[in-house]
């Protein structure tokens, strides 16, 4: 069983996984002041209880996530001598398959960037990779 708060997006998100896993799930719009009348001016009914099917609309759902800190499923991202090391899962409900994926990343590959996001990617990677 899963229980919690958070955003539309993080039940999207969640509605994907447990569909690729073959499970079932309901939520509910859990509103602040002032977004009820957002949502009825949208179509959507504040009170009603959402479905697998309302949240996750396909039956081909794939869900990929990467670790950025250590928690329970996967490990974050660590810096070892110039390379970033990365765990990623994929899960697909139309093969129905986890992938686990163990990444290794050349940040002096990086180097060669002009940017990243904007930000120089020097700035980004100085203190990963050595001189």
């Amino acid at each position: 069983m899963l229980m919690g708060i958070g955003g539309a997006t993080e039940g999207v998100v969640t509605a994907c996984a447990v569909k690729c896993l073959g499970g079932d799930m309901q939520g509910r719009l859990w509103l602040r002041e002032g977004e009820e009348e957002v949502a009825r001016r949208e179509g959507i009914d504040p009170g009603k209880v959402l479905t697998l099917d309302d949240l996750c609309r396909s039956d081909l759902a794939m869900l990929a996530a990467t670790g950025v800190t250590d928690g329970e499923l996967l490990q974050g991202v660590s810096y070892v001598y110039g390379s970033a090391f990365t765990q990623s899962i994929i899960i697909s409900s139309l093969t129905n398959t986890t992938r686990r994926v163990e990444g290794k990343h050349d940040l002096q590959a990086f180097l060669s960037l002009t940017s990243v996001n904007g930000i120089a990617s020097s700035t980004l990677l100085k203190e990963h990779v050595p001189t």
